[in-house]
């Protein structure tokens, strides 16, 4: 194989080279916002927001920083008075990065979620269980999965309340696309020298 076709599945192979993306499908009773960060302390970047509507499922694709723990952040807000929920699942788009479950899948639940009254980045309680997706008096809300469960944290009417999960990847420090065409140059270059040296 020539050198040029060498070079040029490199730059094919890295330019398929992507972060890993998660997708969300999840409501709040009534408003949200949902932040990824490399920080559990700090908020992050709004990566999608829902208004004051618990009848609609928001859906967001957003990517993750790769080689390092992410935080999915939820600023779940009671607009309009009790009762209140949160509710959704979420996908991991490939296997270099997983939930604090293990899996790339996880639902909203009482064991992997820590939950606050007063942010992030602190103590975390256990959230309270309102039941599966389907309870009243929401009914199932579409376009999430079924299991998922109704999850909130000390119930008291136009409260705002924070909700974490980490996002851990599976190989620490896995190479950029770039890294990966640099790597293929250098052999490259290598096996040209080598040659030229015979």
């Amino acid at each position: 194989m020539s050198i040029i076709k060498i070079v040029i599945c490199l730059v094919i192979v890295a330019s398929f080279a992507s972060a890993t993306n998660i997708t969300a499908n999840f409501t709040v009773d009534d408003a949200l916002n949902a932040y990824i960060s490399t920080s559990d302390a700090t908020l992050g970047t709004l990566v999608g927001s829902g208004p004051n509507s618990w009848f609609t499922t928001y859906t967001f694709t957003a990517a993750l920083t790769p080689g390092v723990t992410n935080y999915l952040h939820i600023v779940a807000s009671d607009v309009f008075g009790l009762p209140s929920m949160f509710v959704g699942d979420f996908t991991l788009s490939d296997a270099g990065f997983h939930f604090s479950n293990g899996t790339q899948f996880l639902i909203t639940d009482t064991t992997h979620w820590g939950a606050s009254v007063t942010g992030f980045g602190g103590a975390y309680s256990t959230p309270l269980d309102e039941g599966v997706n389907g309870t009243g008096p929401w009914g199932l809300r579409p376009g999430i999965d079924a299991s998922a469960r109704l999850i909130w944290l000390d119930p008291v009417g136009g409260a705002t309340r924070y909700f974490s999960t980490t996002i851990t990847p599976n190989v620490a420090g896995v190479p950029e696309p770039s890294s990966v065409l640099l790597l293929g140059a250098g052999l490259v270059l290598f096996s040209i020298g080598r040659r030229k040296v015979r």
